[in-house]
């Protein structure tokens, strides 16, 4: 895997693809359905983030970069797959949004690290589960 800061999210996508995972690639058609807001429709999303549907729309404009991220943290994973660390993402962009409903302030550097959080939380219980495992087998 070459450096992934310098990569853009397009190679990214075509090496997911080179992997043949049919998981992979069901996601990725996903992704690849979903339509980036307008500056008028971000507006309304995030006037109104108490609603599902609003914040739905603001965690699928952050799935490029969850991608990114995910991709960029695999090789610091033991047993996960990429799939795993976006899930994790996409969670941790939940709960930047549930936690800027509760009074705190809602800024694309909080959701990042959320992002980031979540992804770190799982790569440090994939490690833990890995290491137990291992000691399991030298006993």
């Amino acid at each position: 895997m070459e450096n992934v800061k310098r990569m853009k999210y397009k190679s990214i996508i075509e090496d997911l693809k080179g992997t043949g995972d049919p998981n992979v690639m069901a996601f990725l058609k996903d992704v690849a359905r979903i339509k980036r807001l307008s500056k008028k429709e971000r507006d309304y999303c995030l006037q109104n983030r108490w609603s599902y549907e609003s914040v739905r729309k603001l965690v699928e404009e952050f799935i490029p970069y969850i991608i990114w991220v995910a991709y960029a943290k695999m090789d610091q994973v033991k047993t996960l797959s990429v799939l795993d660390l976006i899930d994790e993402g996409i969670i941790g962009a939940y709960k930047a949004f549930e936690l800027s409903e509760e009074g705190g302030i809602l800024s694309k550097r909080r959701v990042n690290n959320c992002i980031k959080r979540n992804m770190r939380r799982a790569i440090r219980r994939d490690h833990l589960l890995f290491v137990e495992e291992q000691y399991e087998e030298e006993m």
